[in-house]
């Protein structure tokens, strides 16, 4: 007999089970001792008792379906950020919350819900498009416990939304912490066209002064056709963009926050990576 005791001044009877034969002399006999397995130590995630029989000289093993979660995570990985931007690939990174691992899903449409992914299940991650989370359309892009990843399969000019879910345990055990922080989720455009990396020479491109305190000058020696100038914080936010064709650009970087910066400049053909420090 089976009973729950989740309060042991009323234990409530659940159900009967006999593993003998009443008509022959089959089955277990003579049950003497008894063994319970806890999820944690049984092979496959849930909890066991199992029974030594000593007439019939027989083990009798009884699976018990409840799931024990393991702990939920307290905080959630935050500040996701893009450390490349390509043409058919976004490389991510992210500061880790304090679960043991963390999935990251992907999609084309805004990540605003919490049902992305359900307790007790594991999730194969791969390029977009390849291994689908709990909602359609939406896929896992990265399954560990890393700090940053690249993600390939995306289509050129196109908005992807991502967001991260730290997790403990494996398996049935698998606990989802579903919650959202600051920077999680994010999103971000991949390019319009194929580029090429332009070695960064005093020829080319001049960046001055490095650090910077309240104006950063720009000066350009190269010819763009389709000229789009980009500067991304260090968490992957844009903070100034411009497509104004000028040889020699003053901006007011005065009300910036102190830390890196990375400038974008590209045009139809080629692309211009250049960093920058805001020290005051």
């Amino acid at each position: 007999m089976t009973y729950d005791v989740t309060d042991p001044m009323m234990p409530v009877y659940e159900s009967y089970i006999n593993t003998r034969n009443t008509s022959t002399y089959a089955g277990d006999n003579g049950a003497e001792g008894i063994i319970y397995i806890a999820p944690e130590n049984s092979p496959n995630g849930f909890g066991m008792v199992l029974t030594a029989n000593e007439i019939s000289g027989t083990v009798a093993v009884f699976q018990l379906n409840n799931v024990y979660l393991s702990s939920e995570p307290t905080r959630q990985t935050r500040s996701l950020g893009f450390n490349k931007i390509g043409k058919n690939l976004l490389g991510l990174r992210w500061t880790n919350g304090n679960g043991e691992n963390r999935v990251l899903v992907a999609s084309l449409t805004a990540l605003n819900g919490d049902n992305y992914v359900i307790d007790s299940e594991e999730y194969s991650a791969g390029a977009f498009g390849q291994n689908q989370s709990n909602i359609s359309d939406t896929y896992v892009v990265y399954n560990g416990n890393g700090r940053s990843t690249d993600v390939t399969g995306l289509q050129n000019n196109t908005t992807y939304y991502f967001r991260i879910f730290d997790y403990n345990g494996t398996e049935v055990q698998t606990n989802y912490l579903t919650s959202s922080t600051t920077g999680n989720p994010n999103s971000r455009s991949t390019l319009r066209k194929e580029v090429e990396d332009v070695e960064i020479t005093n020829d080319a491109v001049a960046v001055y002064p490095n650090p910077v305190i309240n104006e950063l000058n720009i000066n350009l020696n190269i010819t763009f056709e389709d000229f789009n100038l980009s500067i991304i914080d260090n968490n992957g936010r844009e903070v100034y963009n411009t497509n104004e064709t000028n040889n020699k650009l003053n901006l007011d970087v005065s009300n910036f926050a102190n830390g890196q910066y990375h400038i974008i400049i590209n045009n139809e053909d080629e692309m211009i990576y250049h960093s920058f420090i805001i020290q005051k």
